[in-house]
């Protein structure tokens, strides 16, 4: 279980950095969602965790959270303001969840990159892949 929640995890993550590479296209943000990338790298991280038996090392999810984290400073400046709210609203319109506010949104992705950075050290250091 630990091993398809850590996939899972690093698929949402990847997703989140594809998702910052696609928002410096203005053409594709105005004819396209670009959003619903989260969801597609989620889905296809919790598919390949069925294919995929070897443990995930920490550093790999280290590395792409430093990446994310990166793109969205590039992105959007170092405002503290905007980094609060971009990444809840990307998850938000990603996942189709308008009807909540920007706070529970704020609340879901700190309970999932928590849960998410447990279950990728856990699974690093277990012996099952359960």
């Amino acid at each position: 279980m630990r091993h398809k929640i850590t996939l899972t995890y690093l698929g949402t993550v990847t997703g989140f950095l594809a998702l910052l590479l696609l928002n410096y296209s203005v053409w594709l943000e105005m004819r396209v969602n670009t959003a619903l990338i989260l969801p597609l790298f989620t889905l296809v991280g919790f598919a390949v965790s069925f294919l995929w038996t070897c443990r995930v090392r920490p550093a790999i999810a280290v590395a792409l959270q430093f990446l994310v984290v990166t793109m969205f400073v590039m992105r959007y400046g170092v405002d503290a303001g905007m980094l609060k709210l971009m990444p809840a609203m990307l998850l938000r319109e990603g996942f189709l969840l308008g009807a909540l506010n920007i706070q529970v949104m704020n609340l879901v992705l700190i309970v999932a990159v928590c849960l998410g950075n447990l279950a990728v050290i856990s699974n690093s250091s277990g012996r099952s892949q359960g």
